[in-house]
């Protein structure tokens, strides 16, 4: 058995080694954070819309960044709340959507795609999600009984079952964290149908540097995903710690990792990758208690825990690189926490007598918050 014990500050490191993971309707299961991602998970997926909280809409303009959504004339649809709080609506009617990105390059993208570098469209049906001030926005409506066509409800599965990985429990990050943590944040989600043409999903992710995204849906046989981007750029007044990392917005750091890592010999003349990383983690701004981080999908969690010996409650779905870690609380601006993780798998891949790891293999636990 090969033993090998990093100290590190950063993450910029290489392992070497010998050849041997608003209405009020009917409750949600559980207010404000999940205590368990998979509860939370199945309530995310049967999201539906409530009975007695549908209003006319006249004349309600929802601008994100360079998007604008118009509900000129229609009905609205709340959806049942997640963590005691309304996270989602529906629009049928009359509407526009407009999208103008800033960048130079963006709009060129657009405009390979669309033929436009801008769009102005007439939509006949938007689906929302939001953690965002949208909830408030809709406060003015009157909310009250009203008839709910059968296929708003097929529509809202549709697309929440659009973010969904080919494993149980296995969903997109971008949609899930908010939901998860029932924070409040810039995140706002429009599925938009046109009167003509296909369907645009508009986003705004704080979790990420180019937070502004417009998709295309594509067939998951081709492309692995249900949504292709068109355009992705920053916010037009970015958030804090968008310029910390090339990809995720830095909410919380990890100032350094010990990992020791143990390679063990199989019966195949394969090597067995075991390891265990104590990481500490601090937030630059409130964030959790739920907190992401990316570890190769051949990678398996055996346990986790805190500084204080208490167990940690984490979640990695089979074959996904989301590793979901809950705090014992939401962190706030300057907390600290040690986490020891403990994990194994098969890493290590083998030509002939090399060994060797992908370097683009997340083999120790990324942050990602």
């Amino acid at each position: 058995m090969n033993r090998i014990v990093l100290a590190v500050t950063g993450v910029a490191f290489v392992l070497l080694a010998p050849p041997r993971v608003l209405g009020q309707g009917t409750a949600s299961q559980s207010n404000g954070p999940a205590a368990d991602y998979m509860t939370r998970y199945h309530e995310i997926l049967n999201i539906q819309p409530q009975a007695g909280q549908v209003a006319e809409v006249h004349h309600l303009v929802l601008t994100r960044d360079v998007g604008r959504l118009t509900l000129e004339q229609g009905q609205l649809y709340l959806l049942s709340p997640i963590g005691g709080r309304v996270v989602g609506a529906v629009f049928r009617g009359e509407g526009r959507f407009a999208f103008a990105p800033t960048v130079p390059a963006e709009r060129a993208e657009l405009e390979r795609f669309a033929s436009t570098p801008t769009i102005d469209d007439t939509i006949q049906e938007a689906i929302m999600l939001f953690s965002d001030s949208t909830a408030a926005e809709l406060r003015g409506l009157a909310f009250g009984p009203g008839l709910i066509p059968g296929d708003v409800g097929d529509h809202v599965r549709d697309l929440l079952g659009s973010f969904k990985g080919h494993n149980d429990g296995s969903y997109g990050s971008d949609v899930l964290s908010p939901l998860l943590n029932c924070d409040t944040s810039l995140f706002f989600l429009a599925r938009v149908e046109p009167v003509h043409g296909e369907a645009l999903l508009f986003e705004i992710d704080p979790s990420v540097s180019e937070a502004v995204q417009l998709y295309h849906p594509v067939g998951r046989l081709r492309w692995g995903g249900s949504w292709a981007v068109i355009t992705e750029s920053p916010l037009q007044h970015p958030l804090a710690g968008t310029g910390g990392s090339w990809r995720f917005r830095e909410r919380a750091t990890v100032p350094s990792y010990q990992i020791e890592v143990h390679l063990r010999s199989t019966g195949g003349a394969d090597l067995d990758f075991a390891a265990r990383a104590l990481l500490t983690i601090k937030a630059t701004e409130p964030v959790g208690p739920w907190l992401r981080f990316i570890l190769h999908s051949k990678l398996l969690v055996d346990s986790a825990r805190w500084s204080d010996g208490a167990a940690a409650t984490a979640f990695k779905a089979k074959d996904e690189e989301d590793l979901w870690i809950r705090a014992p609380r939401r962190l706030s601006v300057g907390d600290s926490l040690a986490l020891t993780l403990f994990y194994h798998g098969n890493l290590i891949d083998r030509y002939l007598n090399w060994f060797y790891i992908d370097p683009t293999a997340a083999w120790y636990p990324i942050n990602a918050q």
